[in-house]
């Protein structure tokens, strides 16, 4: 039977508290190679968020070696105005030129034979320890932080070092499959974006051939226009209405969707309109599509197309994604999508036949994105129940 052992965090971990710099220190681009870059909560997400990059000058050689982000470490938020955010770490894999900023904190086991790093960092993500982090929290402002006198006094429950390498091999194996599912997603996403371009352009035939430069002709207003393609304003080939109005007290559950501007919040016992339908964002979220089959009611505020004009309807949901609506609201101080602004806007559509066929094309990509984002979902899900049940000893590892 495998011994397991508790002990409080203070008696197995070191801390170090993140770099505090003043504003002059900043800049944005790295200019010069006395500067280093420093990691704030910002990049402090479910795993390391690269995109957002903060270098600093004038750090002094002590702060340099003292603050650095070296491997092994787990990197926490320790102050923060969302109190949840409090305790997300991170596993740092590796040694880098990096340093971390004061509303963060690190943590290291003091002997890796007894607690190992990786172990302790699935420990401390576990759910029920992330919600104790936020339920002590302290602060009386906007701001709360990492209380670490109650936190040091927390107990680790762990066994033998080869049994923690073996669980931490194990959540490692999950992580690798989450990772590597939204690398392909964001390949798949990309694939769409440059799929809807060439498709909703001509530039590719449904069949996956390229037209061929006489297969296009120029006009004046249009551009590059496919030859079996039709040209004209947008309403000329749909029509948008604005949504009907519902106020709350209104409404009484049903099975009919409401279409707000951000999707679907609400079922309705009563529909306006008959499926299937395109709507889109009026007030609020701008640009936002939805396209639902069965009948529905379209809010005040969205549009919907109320005469599709004999075109395919989920060739029109997509072409209205690729239009980019939330580009006319640059320089209105009130986001409101106006539908004249919509309809004046110059177009080209294929003919039915074609547009079905690229509807199809579309469907397909954007399900196998829908199946890797349920394949993310069991995923986390099976990682959650893994570290539950392998960190507490509910299921033995041998």
């Amino acid at each position: 039977m495998i011994r397991w052992k508790k002990a409080k965090i203070n008696e197995l971990i070191e801390y170090k508290s993140g770099y505090t710099w003043s504003k002059d220190q900043e800049e944005n681009t790295l200019s010069s190679e006395d500067l280093i870059r420093v990691l704030t909560v910002t990049n402090i997400q479910k795993e390391l968020n690269d995109e957002y990059k903060l270098y600093l000058k004038k750090v002094k050689k002590k702060d340099k070696l003292d603050k650095k982000v070296n491997k092994n470490w787990i990197i926490t938020v320790t102050s923060n105005g969302n109190r949840d955010r409090i305790g997300n770490s991170i596993f740092i894999d590796r040694d880098m030129e990096v340093l971390f900023a004061s509303f963060l904190g690190a943590f290291k086991p003091l002997n890796e034979n007894k607690l190992t790093p990786k172990y302790f960092y699935y420990w401390i993500n576990r759910s029920n320890v992330q919600k104790r982090i936020t339920s002590i929290s302290e602060g009386t402002t906007g701001l709360g932080n990492m209380s670490l006198r109650h936190f040091k006094r927390m107990e680790v429950y762990y066994p033998d070092k080869g049994i923690q390498e073996k669980i931490a091999s194990i959540l490692s194996i999950v992580d690798k499959n989450i990772e590597q599912t939204k690398k392909t997603i964001e390949k798949v996403e990309k694939l769409t974006k440059s799929m809807m371009q060439n498709l909703l352009t001509g530039k590719i035939k449904p069949d996956g051939t390229k037209r061929r430069d006489d297969e296009f002709y120029i006009d004046e207003k249009f551009g590059k226009v496919p030859k079996d393609w039709d040209k004209g304003k947008a309403k000329d080939f749909f029509v948008l209405q604005r949504g009907y109005d519902l106020p709350d007290s209104q409404v009484k559950n049903g099975k009919y969707p409401v279409v707000m501007s951000n999707g679907v919040n609400i079922y309705h016992n009563e529909y306006k309109e008959i499926g299937p339908g395109v709507i889109t964002g009026r007030s609020g979220s701008i640009g936002n599509v939805n396209y639902i089959n069965s009948n529905y009611w379209p809010h005040n505020t969205s549009l919907f197309i109320k005469d599709f004009k004999n075109n395919f309807p989920k060739f029109v949901y997509y072409y209205l994604q690729f239009m980019h609506l939330e580009r006319l609201l640059a320089g209105t101080s009130v986001p409101t999508l106006n539908r004249n602004d919509v309809h004046r806007i110059k177009i080209t559509f294929p003919r039915n036949n074609e547009q079905r066929q690229i509807a199809k094309i579309l469907d397909l990509i954007i399900n196998e994105i829908k199946n890797l984002d349920s394949k993310i979902l069991k995923l986390q899900k099976l990682k959650k129940s893994l570290m539950q049940n392998l960190l507490t000893g509910k299921i033995e590892v041998k």
